[in-house]
């Protein structure tokens, strides 16, 4: 079974609750119910339930627009895969090769490993869609290794990176209620190790469910601890952040994003600062995960894409695994997965508690490097309910974000209520002030012959934009 199934139900998790009722949002929802109906059916190899259900599924995928399909079509490709796993633990092999050949599903490291597919080994059929599925197989590594060096004489002025200093009340609190210290133990780098694998241990991972609205140590410990709740992995890095934090440890949360702006599936980890090697760290709390050279030596994130781009020797700890059974291997991790998920880097440039949870008047800074020779580049935007400002400064080459259509809009940030032409900017684009039922944006949009929104193109030019938005709101 493709192990990743739930990529589909990320979206809907924050999708379905929030947007108009486009065919789109219908499709997720009715995915949202289906897929728990498919994971049942495939654990009891009841082939005709998938059958049932999958029917259905494919039935309003069809109903779909181009656009539409075009987006969702990865994740029919997975319920066929899945389909074709639960014909052959069935004893099906006409109907599982059938079902594998209708999903154009090829990773094919993953292909060589389902032991659900066993039974199809020896058919020809078989052997021509793995050799298939190896010429179509993208090589993460490559992608990395050809993304764009960057720019280590810019020294445009960003702002500064912050840490939550350790005699803050909630903090103190985080180290008595666990007894913090006696987990870390040791030298600096076995209590950054150790104090990873603490967090790991406590808390189970789900990448298909949000975090709880309160995002900091003390009440996702809890509730995990407690009640058994589950945390993404963004979830996961801020815990453990925050714990290095009480501590005395700088650390910070990096988000790690693909060169594929449709890929939802990125990785959040942390970067301790080790005294002792004088460098920062790469701390996977998802995974119990760090990396290290040839000779043990762990490595920070900038050593680790730097290696894998140079191909030069890199390990990961042997007991890193996910949720405690599923042991992670170097090239299941590292050379497939962040490979692919290590093209643009992004984090908050201030580390301090709560930072993430949502609060009136609240304002978060990140930080995005980029690869490429142009200048920093900063944008805002605002959510309607006046709860966050966000700014990000991306340093690298970025010109603007992927042109999208009004539905685009809509499905992401709800019904367009009203929009207000603000003027030009300092490239000549005309911005407009756009407010959407769940926020509010400046963006450069293209207007048709009718007066009516065409196409637009998220403005990350200066922080006019903030400016704007206040003077003209």
């Amino acid at each position: 079974m493709k192990k990743k199934l739930a990529s589909l139900l990320a979206v809907c998790a924050t999708s379905a609750q929030l947007f108009a009722q486009t065919a789109s949002n219908k499709f997720l929802t009715m995915v949202r119910a289906t897929d728990p109906l498919l994971k049942e059916a495939y654990a009891q190899r009841d082939t005709a339930g998938y059958r049932t259900q999958f029917a259905t599924m494919l039935a309003a995928f069809n109903k779909l627009g181009t656009e539409d399909k075009a987006k969702y079509q990865d994740d029919i490709n997975s319920a066929w895969y899945n389909m074709a796993c639960t014909y052959a633990l069935a004893g099906n092999k006409q109907k599982a090769l059938y079902s594998l050949e209708q999903s154009h599903y090829y990773d094919y490291d993953h292909l060589l490993q389902d032991t659900d597919l066993d039974m199809l080994s020896n058919e020809p059929r078989f052997q021509r869609f793995v050799q298939t599925a190896k010429a179509h197989s993208p090589n993460y590594v490559s992608i990395l290794r050809s993304s764009p060096t960057y720019n280590t004489t810019e020294r445009k002025e960003l702002p500064p990176f912050t840490y939550q200093s350790i005699d803050h009340p909630k903090l103190e609190k985080l180290i008595t209620k666990y007894n913090l210290a006696s987990i870390s133990g040791g030298s600096n780098v076995t209590q950054i190790i150790n104090l990873m694998r603490w967090v790991h241990d406590q808390i189970q991972h789900d990448g298909s469910k949000g975090n709880p609205e309160t995002k900091n140590a003390l009440s996702m410990l809890n509730t995990c601890i407690k009640d058994g709740t589950t945390l993404n992995c963004r979830g996961m890095a801020i815990v453990l952040n925050e714990v290095y934090l009480a501590l005395g440890i700088p650390s910070r949360i990096v988000t790690c994003l693909p060169k594929d702006p449709n890929d939802n599936d990125c990785h959040v980890i942390v970067a301790a600062w080790s005294a002792s090697l004088r460098k920062w760290l790469w701390m996977d709390p998802t995974f119990m995960a760090y990396v290290m050279d040839e000779k043990g030596t762990p490595l920070g994130i900038q050593e680790v894409r730097d290696r894998l781009i140079q191909g030069r020797p890199l390990a990961i700890n042997p007991d890193a695994n996910h949720n405690k059974y599923e042991i992670q291997t170097r090239e299941d991790y590292l050379y497939r997965y962040m490979a692919k998920n290590l093209y643009k880097l992004e984090c908050p440039a201030d580390s301090r508690y709560n930072y993430e949870t949502p609060a009136k008047g609240k304002e978060r800074t990140y930080i995005q490097l980029l690869g490429g020779t142009s200048s920093w580049q900063h944008g805002t935007s605002m959510r309607k309910d006046g709860m966050n400002t966000y700014h990000t400064w991306a340093l690298g080459n970025r010109k603007m974000w992927p042109a999208g259509t009004a539905a685009d809009i809509i499905e992401k940030y709800g019904k367009i209520l009203s929009y207000k032409y603000l003027g030009v900017d300092d490239r000549g684009v005309s911005l407009y002030k756009l407010v959407c039922r769940k926020s509010t944006h400046v963006m450069g949009i293209t207007l048709d012959g009718e007066g009516k929104l065409g196409t637009f193109r998220f403005q990350t030019t200066s922080p006019q934009i903030r400016e704007l938005m206040i003077t003209k709101g």
